[in-house]
C-alpha cells in the first residue's frame, strides 16, 4: 500500500502561508518608540475621544473613543472610498490597528482593531467597528494606520488588485 504525502504538504502549506501572513501583520504594526506624526494624534480630552474622524483617501472612519481608568472602547462606523469599492470591490484583507501615544506623540502601545469582514467577500457600504482592551500607562493621544489589499477579480476571474495603506509614523 502506497502513503500519500498530501497531508504533510498540506500542513506545510498552512504554516508557511501563516508564517507569511503574521510578518505581514508586524509590518504594519509600528515599532515602539515610532513618533507618530502631529497631524495624526488625537488626543484624550478626561480620558475619551467623544467624536472624530479619520479621514484619507481610501477610507473614512468616524469613530468614538471611551476610556476609563485601564481599558477602551472604540467604536464606529468605516466606509471605503467609492474609487475603491467601485472597481476593486472585493477585499482581499484589511488591518486596523489603534496606537497609543505619550505626551511626544511616541507610540507606546498599538491595538489590532480590525472590522470582522470575511477576506474574498464584497465590500459592504458601511462597516461597524467596535473593539476593546487595555490603555497603556502614560497614554495621552491616539493615533491609527491601516493596510489593505482589494480586488477586481470575483469568482468567475480577471481583474486585478488593490493595495493601500496609512501610516503617519516617521
Amino acid at each position: 500500500m502506497k502513503k500519500s504525502n498530501g497531508g504533510k504538504i498540506g500542513v506545510l502549506f498552512v504554516c508557511v502561508s501563516l508564517l507569511i501572513l503574521s510578518g505581514c501583520v508586524n509590518y504594519i504594526k509600528p515599532d515602539p518608540g515610532a513618533v507618530a506624526k502631529v497631524d495624526a494624534r488625537v488626543p484624550f480630552v478626561d480620558g475619551n475621544i467623544s467624536s472624530s474622524v479619520l479621514k484619507t483617501n481610501d477610507l473614512q472612519l468616524e469613530y468614538a473613543f471611551h476610556g476609563n481608568d485601564d481599558s477602551f472602547e472604540i467604536t464606529g462606523e468605516l466606509v471605503f472610498s467609492r474609487s475603491i469599492t467601485a472597481t476593486y470591490p472585493v477585499l482581499g484583507r484589511f488591518i486596523l490597528r489603534v496606537n497609543f501615544l505619550d505626551a511626544e506623540g511616541t507610540v507606546i502601545a498599538s491595538e489590532n482593531i480590525s472590522p470582522n469582514i470575511s477576506s474574498f467577500s464584497e465590500l459592504p457600504d458601511v462597516v461597524q467597528i467596535k473593539a476593546s482592551g487595555l490603555i497603556p500607562q502614560g497614554s495621552v493621544a491616539i493615533a491609527f494606520n491601516y493596510f489593505g489589499t482589494f480586488t477586481a477579480a470575483s469568482l468567475r476571474g480577471g481583474g486585478g488588485s488593490l493595495e493601500v495603506y496609512y501610516m503617519p509614523f516617521g
